[in-house]
């Protein structure tokens, strides 16, 4: 920070530099003095007009190739680009289904809170204190998911191959995941609970990809692909060197805790909600 001008030294004494004044001064040091300040969120507009606001991970993390999909207003969007430094969002509208539409927001979640919902559905007691909606809610829900099973880990393949994998594993480990069975189907999206696929290549090479992912033995990495736009807008990142920045975003987005949990499960596929009883 001595170097980039960030601070500046006086016999000793460390003050605020020229840059540091220009990058932090703004409203007299809030972020730097402040514990909270607002959640990173990302203003998402189509054209002049304002969507709403996603966690900044829906467009951070996954495919860069091909546009994040999402669902606000009750329509579907596809992104055009994404001004980091302003934390805007530009889309169009598109016929392609949005994930934010699937069971909620497209909030991340951590893979303790995704592995208690898998828990959720497996159970059949209600817990104490919900009332009579809740609870019918929740048995919809145990009943549209009747295929789990504990100790298991679900892959669905439909007649047209297309396939969805179960993980309850978080957004995180699943844009892992899903950037590493990309060249494996035409297209794959995550969310918190689940990687799709459409048009896999060949099943037999999907289940063998995601085995040698999970095996920890084989010492294989799985990192999360994050945008990198996102990567140059970490808070301050410019205070850092390079390498102390690849550590934290390696801290804070590291996988092994799912990657673990997952490889010691049974995988099952369902074909057509079919058990096949060869894989």
């Amino acid at each position: 920070m001595l170097d980039t001008g960030i601070l500046h030294s006086d016999g000793g004494m460390l003050g605020i530099g020229d840059k540091g004044e220009r990058s932090f001064g703004y409203q007299h040091f809030l972020e730097l003095v402040s514990v909270f300040t607002t959640p990173p969120m990302v203003t998402v507009f189509h054209g002049k007009q304002e969507l709403g606001e996603v966690h900044e991970l829906t467009f951070a993390v996954g495919d860069t190739e091909s546009p994040t999909l999402l669902t606000l207003g009750g329509r579907n969007w596809s992104t055009t680009y994404v001004d980091w430094p302003r934390r805007r969002a530009f889309v169009e509208a598109t016929e392609l289904r949005g994930r934010s539409q699937w069971l909620g927001s497209v909030q991340p979640m951590h893979f303790e809170l995704c592995q208690a919902i898998e828990s959720e559905l497996l159970s059949t007691e209600v817990p104490d204190g919900y009332s009579k909606r809740a609870s019918t809610l929740l048995e919809g829900l145990r009943e549209e998911f009747g295929w789990l099973e504990a100790g298991q880990t679900m892959v669905l393949v439909d007649s047209d191959r297309n396939a969805t994998w179960w993980t309850f594993a978080g957004a995180v480990f699943n844009a892992a995941m899903g950037d590493a069975l990309g060249d494996l189907a035409d297209k794959v999206s995550s969310d918190n609970l689940a990687i799709s696929l459409t048009k896999v290549v060949d099943t037999s090479r999907l289940l063998e990809r995601i085995r040698l992912l999970l095996d920890s033995e084989e010492g294989v990495m799985v990192e999360v692909p994050l945008d990198a736009g996102f990567v140059q807008e970490l808070k301050f990142s410019e205070c850092l060197p390079q390498e102390l920045v690849e550590e934290e975003l390696l801290a804070r987005y590291f996988c092994d805790s799912a990657k673990i949990s997952l490889s010691e499960r049974q995988m099952v596929i369902i074909n057509s909600l079919i058990y096949d009883e060869n894989s």
